[in-house]
């Protein structure tokens, strides 16, 4: 950032991390303006447009590789709940609704689908951060 005649100029780098936080701000305003659109669409939009903020603005600092490990490590445990629901101990709640007549399921998790839903939207938000964590803008 340089100072001339009482303007400040960024460099490039700057800019984008500039038009990073902007669009960032934006959908985040779009998610909580938005969500009581339907599901599919509020997730298109948000998705996609984060997915474009990564792609088009990358960070511009080295991200540490204990971020990049913290960050898998997440996505994998969250991932543990896709197992066989065998590796626990006995679950009280699982047992009281089988007998009532409710099917549980095989895995840890009830229901697989909506965990997968959910850990996609954890690795996009944690993707999202990462990519933040790389851009700096110098204070004035």
């Amino acid at each position: 950032m340089e100072k001339f005649e009482g303007r400040v100029f960024y460099s490039r780098c700057e800019k984008r991390s500039i038009l990073f936080f902007i669009g960032l701000i934006t959908v985040i305003c779009f998610g909580i303006f938005a969500s009581q659109t339907p599901r599919q669409i509020f997730y298109g939009v948000v998705f996609t447009s984060l997915g474009l903020l990564v792609v088009f603005c990358p960070p511009r600092l080295k991200i540490n590789k204990w971020i990049y490990g913290s960050s898998i490590a997440i996505i994998f445990s969250s991932c543990l709940t896709l197992l066989p629901r065998n590796f626990v101990i006995k679950q009280t709640w699982r047992e009281e609704l089988e007998n009532i007549g409710l099917d549980t399921g095989f895995l840890i998790t009830p229901n697989p689908v909506i965990t997968i839903e959910y850990i996609l939207i954890i690795s996009l938000v944690l993707l999202t951060a990462v990519c933040a964590s790389g851009h700096f803008i110098r204070g004035r």
